[in-house]
């Protein structure tokens, strides 16, 4: 590694108290009504292997979730800024903390309420790839994330 990524503090991972808003995605909710749609085609026309693929795609949708809330976590110290976030595809950002712009969180009011907020995060860097997103951790993280960006 280089020493940049040395990661000297405390990895700050989504608490399980988080994981229900994880499935509040437009993959899971988008799976959930295909399965439902599944089971009544299957009822109308006795096709046995449409609930079985929409029974895949749920299953397959719940995973990524699962894999979501396990993937999602910040690290932040005076040097750099570590976040994981991704389903399938985990992704880990380091980002030094003199070319951080701007953090900020967003919350609904029972995500905000129970103490839980998605943190993004803008730095120096190509347009395309300049703000990181992760959801749902809580919002020590971002007063920690916060402190940092000043």
């Amino acid at each position: 590694l280089l020493p940049e990524m040395a990661l000297e503090g405390t990895y700050t991972k989504a608490k399980p108290g988080a994981l229900r808003y994880f499935f509040y995605t437009f993959r899971f909710v988008f799976c959930l009504f295909l399965f439902l749609g599944s089971l009544i085609a299957w009822r109308q026309t006795g096709i046995g292997i449409l609930p079985a693929m929409g029974v895949l795609f749920l299953v397959l949708a719940m995973i990524s979730v699962l894999l979501e809330y396990g993937n999602s976590g910040l690290f932040a110290n005076a040097e750099v800024i570590g976040m994981t976030c991704g389903g399938f595809g985990k992704n880990a950002f380091f980002i030094k903390t003199g070319k951080l712009e701007w953090a900020s969180k967003k919350a609904t009011l029972w995500k905000e309420r129970r103490g839980f907020g998605t943190i993004e995060v803008g730095f120096l860097g190509p347009r395309a790839a300049c703000v990181v997103r992760v959801r749902n951790l809580e919002n020590g993280s971002y007063q920690e994330l916060s402190r940092l960006a000043r």
